[in-house]
């Protein structure tokens, strides 16, 4: 861009806004206080995203671990019905013949249950580790 483009281009906008002192008032002036209040507005939703960040992962993370959890069983019972649905026909699970669908229910009922078995076993307590964190 040449010299006298960027003068005309820069007459324009002073133009535009009625000459320098309302260009000055209007760009100048009020860029920075707009920006002085954007900054402001900026670390007050950046405070909010301290306080309720923690909060919001820790639901993430427990939708996560559900859903890890008991939805492989879901995935097992699936693959079980559309083993039985084969099994009419052919397939790896015609020897089960309409016994895939209960033999599937059965492993995932089993899956629950050695989850919780050892869950229980835990020495793991969430109370007594925040107590212990407070030096109680």
């Amino acid at each position: 861009m040449s010299a006298e483009q960027v003068a005309n281009t820069a007459t324009g906008f002073i133009s535009q806004e009625g000459g320098w002192f309302p260009y000055i008032q209007n760009v100048i002036a009020g860029g920075i206080v707009f920006q002085l209040y954007a900054n402001v507005v900026d670390g007050i939703d950046g405070l909010g995203f301290i306080v309720f960040g923690p909060i919001r992962a820790l639901g993430e993370g427990t939708i996560l671990l559900i859903s890890a959890t008991f939805g492989a069983v879901i995935s097992v019972f699936d693959a079980g019905t559309q083993a039985t649905v084969l099994s009419f026909t052919e397939g790896v699970g015609a020897f089960l013949g309409p016994f895939a669908q209960p033999t599937a229910v059965g492993v995932g009922m089993l899956s629950i249950g050695v989850f919780l078995f050892a869950a229980s076993r835990l020495r793991f307590s969430p109370t007594a580790f925040l107590a212990a964190r407070r030096g109680r």
